[in-house]
């Protein structure tokens, strides 16, 4: 069956598909407002390191990862985590430094 580009069904699903996508922008929207309107007032990649941080202590490169996110961004996020008492930074020799949540 072909549907030519004006028929009834293609314009229905155009519009679903519209509608779709906007829902999706508000959810994103709607998420970022809710994580800077909490308690910590962080953000959706904050949250993420947070929960990256769950199974226990672990290094930047390991966090990187884990999250998907450069190490020079995961690290001054941690650093802005760690201001608000959110992560602490522990020495471990001879392998360097890791974090975890306290």
């Amino acid at each position: 069956m072909h549907l030519s580009s004006g028929s009834p069904e293609v314009v229905e699903a155009q519009r679903i598909e519209g509608a779709a996508r906007g829902l999706l922008r508000g959810l994103g929207h709607l998420t970022q407002a809710l994580f800077r309107a909490g308690e910590f007032a962080i953000t959706r990649s904050q949250a993420a390191l947070l929960d990256a941080l769950e199974p226990g202590p672990r290094r930047v490169t390991e966090l990187a990862a884990a999250t998907g996110m450069v190490q020079p961004r995961v690290t001054v996020m941690l650093q802005k985590l760690e201001e608000a008492g959110l992560v602490e930074r522990q020495r471990c020799a001879p392998t360097g430094a890791r974090w975890r949540r306290p």
